[in-house]
């Protein structure tokens, strides 16, 4: 499957990294290979040329007696469901059918019974019938010299001429029996392929479950979880039917592996239809057609019940007769998915829901042969029986395909929803900030306009109007006007500065000529001292805004100096970081206020402890400082380094020719 984009901002890995992926498809060809190996009919050369069946209803039967009744001739496998009577099965073996008549050669033959769950087969010889049979079975010891058979086995001494052999069949679970006689050095060359074919899905599905587990563990998801289960539920009635726990297993598995064996059967249907419905749910299956396959989910769940409480062959046949319509309601449900497409683009809703319907076709065109020779009702080929292992692979290739679409999916809508959360955070900590701002300036207008109203107030209330309290009264009325004016000013050039779009009307300013006439227009102009040298370089600026800068620069010096205390101005040039310019530098000795905080002396609203005695805004500087940027310069409180030392505040704008490189090269 395609992978366009890959999540690398998350430490957890919920996807197969490129090595093991290239492993699970390796592991995946041999084991296709090997099965192919080991169904075909080239590797086995069969002695038997003969098979017939006996029902025993009453399983009382001796093999005497049994051969002295008709039989029942059939080819391939037998098949008789879930029956209580007990079966026999006589078969006629001739030695040239299958050994060589090379000299050297090990000319045993080795009898293999198949399946691997049966709990009793008692092996006699017809024309040998006095002698105890050999039993093989779930519930017998292994007997004789097996060379790590998976199947049921019985080592036959060699012979020239054809023989019979008796089977007595007694199980709890079905008879499906098949039969075959092989050489030694093609049992061994079977067995091996049998061996090989159980490692390589061994190590595909625990592979496939470490996927699903590592997923899981990152993301907690119930369906990965729930496939998980499934995957280890499928591979336990590989191992058990395979005949690889009975080999491999434990010693104190022994005694309850026949139980374990039919109880594995149901588990696993329990567990797989229990994953579907959630794995239908989170695709969206509309909630009507779910509710039949969720009722269908009492099926397994009583079959592995009966199991439990000793009705073993009820159970299975409960659950093998429920397989096929529990399949067909799986497919109709899948037919009425409706994928939700990948946030990113990727991972088509039709190619998911092709790879779910083809998941439930593949899974009927394999399990319905099997469940039909369980039920006895065909015979079945003998790649039967190895139908669950072929199921667990093609139902790990395609789901696990699908599972992956869908890991993609809910990363990319992890992605999604993390960068709405972030935008949703950011406009949360934009609309606070606002809030926060309101709530300051309104602080600000209640603390500076309540002075200079209660004023007006006492000047409007005083009957003689004396000429001092007029004069007040003005006053009062000019410091609301400047607040007011400040405000204006600051919102008017926030929304300015704030387009990206909006830039400064640039042209050619006298920075010298901007000082003399701001300083002219204030009303204590004679406490000012500006100087400024000769034939100073024009610089590029907006008029409007740098008469705003000057214009508070002047301001607060006369403010905030002491009183009738001497305000410097200087004009003079200036280079910064390599680049021609021109400062005006405003000084003024420390007043009552004190110094101003170096670190918030730019803020907006910020005013220091000591300025707090009267009118203001905490604008002037925060407005000065964002429009000097704007123009390309730089406006800086340089830092005083002993008391005595006045406060100074410097406004470097580069020359005329130097703003214009600088526009040419933005």
């Amino acid at each position: 499957m395609r992978g366009r984009r890959v999540a690398a901002a998350t430490p957890s890995r919920d996807t197969l990294d490129v090595t093991p992926r290239r492993a699970v498809l390796r592991c995946l060809w041999l084991l296709v290979a090997l099965l192919l190996g080991a169904c075909s009919p080239a590797a086995r050369r069969d002695a038997v040329i003969h098979r017939a069946w006996l029902d025993d209803h009453a399983s009382e039967l001796s093999p005497e007696a049994a051969l002295a009744l008709p039989w029942t001739p059939f080819h391939g496998s037998l098949a008789r469901g879930y029956t209580a009577s007990t079966t026999w099965v006589r078969i006629t073996i001739d030695p040239a059918a299958a050994t060589s008549v090379e000299e050297g050669v090990d000319r045993r033959l080795v009898l293999r019974v198949l399946p691997g769950h049966l709990d009793e087969v008692a092996v006699f010889r017809a024309d040998r019938l006095t002698e105890p049979p050999i039993r093989v079975g779930d519930t017998q010891p292994a007997v004789g010299p097996r060379h790590g058979l998976l199947v049921h086995a019985v080592v036959l001494e060699a012979a020239s001429a054809p023989f019979e052999l008796l089977l007595r069949v007694r199980t709890q679970s079905n008879h499906s029996i098949d039969v075959e006689v092989l050489r030694w050095e093609d049992s061994r060359e079977a067995s091996i392929a049998q061996h090989g074919l159980v490692i390589a899905y061994v190590v595909f599905t625990l592979m496939v479950m470490g996927w699903a587990a590592g997923a899981w563990l990152a993301r907690r998801d119930r369906v990965l979880g729930l496939f998980f289960a499934q995957q280890a539920t499928l591979l336990l009635v590989a191992l058990t039917l395979l005949g690889a726990l009975r080999l491999y297993g434990p010693g104190w598995i022994a005694p309850a592996l026949d139980r374990l064996t039919s109880m594995a059967i149901p588990l696993s249907a329990l567990v797989s239809v229990h994953f579907h419905v959630h794995l239908l749910a989170d695709l969206g299956v509309p909630t009507r057609p779910l509710r039949l396959l969720r009722a269908t989910l009492t099926l397994p769940s009583l079959g592995l019940l009966l199991v439990v409480v000793g009705q073993v062959r009820a159970g299975l046949f409960l659950t093998h007769a429920s397989l096929p319509f529990i399949m067909t309601l799986m497919l109709g449900n899948a037919c009425t998915v409706s994928p939700r497409p990948d946030p990113d683009g990727g991972g088509s809703p039709l190619a998911q829901k092709a790879i779910l319907v083809a998941s439930y076709v593949a899974a009927i065109a394999i399990m319905l042969p099997q469940s039909l020779r369980v039920l006895g009702l065909t015979g079945g080929g003998r790649w039967t029986y190895g139908a669950y292992c072929i199921h667990g692979v093609t139902n790990t290739v395609l789901l696990g395909a699908l599972l992956a679409f869908r890991a993609r999916q809910a990363r990319a809508r992890h992605r999604h929803a993390q960068v709405l959360a972030e935008q949703a955070q950011r406009e949360a900590e934009a609309q606070r900030g606002r809030i926060e701002e309101q709530s300051e300036l309104l602080t600000m207008l209640t603390h500076e306009l309540r002075t200079p109203l209660s004023v007006v107030s006492l000047a409007l209330g005083d009957s003689g109007r004396s000429l001092a309290m007029r004069d007040r009264a003005q006053r009062a009325v000019r410091n609301m006007n400047d607040v007011i004016e400040r405000c204006s000013q600051t919102a008017l050039f926030d929304d300015e500065l704030s387009r990206h779009d909006a830039s400064p009307r640039l042209e050619p300013v006298a920075l010298d000529e901007s000082v003399a006439t701001a300083v002219a227009a204030l009303e204590e102009h004679a406490r000012i001292d500006s100087r400024a040298e000769p034939d100073l370089p024009g610089c590029l600026a907006d008029p409007k805004m740098l008469r705003v800068i000057v214009g508070n620069l002047l301001e607060n010096a006369l403010k905030y100096g002491p009183p009738n205390a001497r305000v410097t101005t200087s004009v003079e040039r200036a280079s910064r970081e390599g680049r021609a310019g021109v400062m005006l530098r405003v000084a003024n000795p420390v007043g009552a206020a004190g110094r101003p905080d170096a670190a918030h002396v730019f803020e907006k609203y910020h005013r220091g402890r000591g300025a707090r005695h009267g009118s203001g805004s905490g604008l002037g500087l925060y407005l000065s400082h964002r429009l000097a940027y704007r123009l390309s310069g730089v406006l800086e409180h340089r830092v005083a380094k002993g008391d005595d030392d006045d406060v100074v505040f410097e406004l470097w704008l580069p020359t005329e020719r130097a703003a214009r490189r600088r526009t040419d090269l933005d």
